[in-house]
């Protein structure tokens, strides 16, 4: 797995779910939205969960999630939900969804609803139940799933482009993540294009930072287009007077980009790394101040020193003129 790919798409997941709950089931599931009454905040069950799943089948269980809410009824339900991480089909995830419905009925003795959310590229793999039958006796199980691959659509596609909904920008990065692998500058174009799609819709601060943690995240990026990324973040809050980071959160953002690049070198100068880092420079300027002189473009494309161009790169993101990064060179 290329470093700049995520690593555990678990953990973003599950924190988007507890951030935009009520969102989740509107886009996905409105038929379950529609019944819960939200005068009364949803519970989530993380600990409990972890006592029903701790001894079921391997698996990455950490988007997995228990919540209980009240319906328009009065009457307590606790929902289960499965978000399918692994990208790849699994043969064993309808056994999987039975056992944690049955072992979480069996705990509250109240009725589970299971609802999957599958996230891997296969078009075909769609399991949504789960069946055993034996000499007269039948089990058999049911669930409503959503495919995300179903968005790739251009209808869905638009759907989602065009909705008020914040999960919606939560599954666009979702697709361009599996859309944009191993073509970073096309990624960083999506992301940026996605958090300006935030401030467009007008949510609030809270809501804009935890959209921009979802997504810088899950459309994680090389240390050089993370550098050329930060550019286009400081503009965007400019553009619309809304920071995405607080000013300790965005030192921390830089020394991670730096450590990147120091521990990069540390390990040696991997093939093409030295054109690179011209291009990302070149982009990066061009971003900053529009056309960039033959002078200065011929001037960084003959420098073959890596460690002069890392810090040449450095430069470009604090540089406030071409002229103040011409004197660099």
């Amino acid at each position: 797995m290329d470093s700049s790919e995520p690593d555990d798409f678990d953990s973003p997941w599950k924190e988007a779910l507890h951030t935009f709950f009520r969102e989740f089931l509107q886009l996905l599931f409105p038929r379950i939205h529609t019944v819960i009454d939200w005068h009364f905040d949803p519970e989530f069950l993380d600990k409990e969960f972890q006592t029903i799943a701790h001894d079921a089948e391997s698996g990455r269980t950490h988007a997995d999630t228990l919540v209980k809410v009240i319906l328009k009824t009065g009457e307590e339900l606790r929902l289960l939900i499965h978000i399918e991480v692994q990208g790849i089909r699994d043969e064993n995830f309808p056994k999987r969804m039975y056992a944690y419905n049955y072992r979480a009925y069996d705990k509250y003795q109240l009725r589970v609803v299971s609802l999957a959310v599958l996230t891997d590229e296969s078009r075909k793999w769609r399991p949504d139940s789960f069946d055993h039958a034996l000499c007269g006796f039948h089990l058999s199980m049911k669930f409503p799933i959503v495919k995300l691959n179903d968005f790739r659509t251009p209808s869905q596609r638009r759907k989602l482009e065009r909705s008020r909904n914040p999960f919606a920008l939560l599954v666009l990065a979702h697709l361009k993540t599996q859309e944009t692998k191993g073509d970073y500058d096309l990624r960083t174009d999506a992301k940026v294009e996605i958090m300006r799609s935030m401030l467009r819709q007008g949510f609030t601060r809270a809501r804009i930072r935890g959209l921009f943690n979802f997504v810088d995240w899950v459309m994680r990026l090389p240390d050089n287009q993370e550098a050329l990324f930060l550019g286009h973040v400081r503009k965007l809050e400019e553009e619309y007077k809304m920071p995405f980071m607080n000013a300790v959160e965005r030192i921390g953002f830089e020394k991670g980009i730096e450590k990147g690049i120091e521990k990069g070198i540390e390990k040696g100068i991997k093939k093409g790394e030295l054109q690179s880092l011209r291009y990302s420079i070149l982009d990066f300027l061009t971003e900053s101040f529009g056309t960039i002189s033959s002078y200065v473009s011929g001037k960084i494309n003959k420098i073959s020193d890596t460690d002069h161009l890392r810090s040449l790169l450095k430069y470009a993101a604090k540089a406030k003129s071409i002229d103040e990064f011409s004197k660099q060179l």
